[in-house]
């Protein structure tokens, strides 16, 4: 590739975004402790719900229910689960959306002539995790989180500074521990054919695992 080409891609790349992910450790307090592990319970409960009525759909009909089926009749679900409605409507619907990933997944295989299964229900041990818009049920305020459906404001260990405003958020637990995964969309400032050796703090949360 000549330099003239070479420096036209690079000029291109600068219009790209990249995703990245940064983890922090929230510090709650005694409340907020004890109210935390409710939450993905509650989500879970959804899943396992959305799961069943789409396996239903199947056996049944022959039909395959989609994300705006079931997301059109969250809020009904909600007025019917108070415990549920305590959180953000969008973080039912990132459950929803999830789930859909996972039998479209399904039924790729089934098109290619495999006999998979259907996606598994999810167990207490294996869904530890809640997947947030930041904005819309997590909101970050004067250096602290603000959860739906958690007690005041979250104290958070801050190790590294936000590279931008984040724009989407994964609360989870791993070892009695809980973290917080910031996503940020940054600009793509990487010179064609380097490479990017930056490192990305990876996200390990029981949701992704809704989708493997």
């Amino acid at each position: 590739m000549t330099a003239g080409l070479r420096q036209m891609e690079h000029m291109a790349n600068m219009g790209r975004h990249l995703i990245r992910s940064h983890k922090y450790r929230p510090c709650p307090n005694g409340a907020q402790d004890a109210a935390l592990p409710d939450m993905p319970g509650h989500f879970r409960d959804l899943c396992n719900a959305g799961l069943q009525q789409r396996i239903e759909a199947w056996n049944r009909k022959g039909t395959s229910l989609g994300y705006v089926d079931q997301a059109n009749e969250l809020k009904a679900v909600r007025d019917a689960v108070p415990e549920l409605a305590g959180y953000s409507f969008s973080a039912g619907q990132q459950v929803l959306r999830r789930l859909d990933k996972a039998f479209a997944a399904f039924f790729r295989r089934v098109k290619a002539g495999e006999t998979p299964g259907f996606p598994r229900f999810r167990a207490k041990s294996r869904f530890h995790s809640a997947d947030f818009r930041v904005g819309d049920g997590l909101v970050c305020r004067d250096g602290r989180l603000r959860l739906v459906g958690i007690p005041g404001l979250v104290k958070v260990r801050w190790h590294r500074g936000l590279p931008a405003r984040p724009v989407h958020a994964i609360v989870s637990r791993s070892n009695g521990k809980w973290y917080v995964t910031l996503q940020f969309k940054v600009r793509d400032l990487r010179v064609p054919g380097e490479g990017d050796t930056r490192p990305d703090v990876g996200i390990d949360v029981g949701l992704n695992s809704i989708v493997a």
